[in-house]
């Protein structure tokens, strides 16, 4: 069984994750009707979720943890499928969405 995985810190920041998505998945439904308030209270919800993803992408990457290095492995596939360099790890991933929210950002203050 996984020490990571079984971590109580690690579970409630997934279930966190979890709940931000799901709220996050509802709202976009109605985004296009959004006025600026809202758009930018979206836009803060992807922007807690990407932080979120980030430490635990932080603490798997840090992890000895068997299940955690599974994990880490599947991360780094997904993002050569993305196309983005092996090396970088998943950095560059996490800079390319903080770039694409800051334009979300952007676009909902006009």
């Amino acid at each position: 069984m996984s020490k990571f995985f079984d971590s109580e810190i690690v579970k409630e920041q997934i279930k966190e994750m979890e709940d931000l998505q799901k709220e996050i998945v509802k709202k976009t439904m109605s985004a296009p009707f959004m006025d600026r308030p809202e758009k930018k209270e979206h836009v803060d919800l992807m922007r807690q979720f990407l932080d979120k993803q980030r430490n635990l992408c932080f603490r798997i990457q840090l992890s000895k943890d068997p299940e955690a290095l599974e994990m880490k492995e599947r991360i780094k596939e997904a993002a050569i499928m993305l196309g983005m360099d092996p090396e970088s790890g998943v950095h560059e991933f996490f800079d390319k969405m903080d770039e694409t929210l800051d334009y979300l950002e952007k676009v909902a203050d006009e």
